[in-house]
């Protein structure tokens, strides 16, 4: 049987535990923030193109969603993390990441 001593000793670490978790949860959130932001400037300044309320760095793929004039219609794209995980997209330079993302758009619109 534990003794008290053990048991807070235990709970401390459990706590501090959570902490770690805890901050790199928010850590990553942040990232993921800072690169949608810098996207989502990066199409509306560079490319005239508003994109509401994406791009979205979800867990499987890139979401982006624009009005297209030309098409008279929503443009929604899902583009999915083939040779590599959200973690690493995140970690690739920025214009990486446009590439990334310009040629999923590519890719899916003209079905290469």
């Amino acid at each position: 049987m534990l003794k008290s001593k053990d048991c807070d000793v235990r709970n401390e670490l459990i706590e501090e535990s959570s902490e770690i978790v805890n901050i790199k949860r928010r850590d990553k959130y942040l990232k993921i923030q800072d690169v949608e932001d810098l996207i989502k400037f990066y199409f509306d300044e560079r490319l005239g193109i508003n994109l509401e309320d994406s791009p979205q760095i979800l867990e499987e793929y890139v979401y982006i969603e624009f009005w297209d004039d030309n098409r008279g219609r929503d443009r929604k794209f899902r583009i999915p993390y083939i040779k590599f995980t959200q973690d690493e997209f995140l970690t690739f330079e920025f214009e990486k990441q446009i590439k990334f993302i310009l040629e999923g758009i590519v890719q899916k619109t003209f079905g290469l």
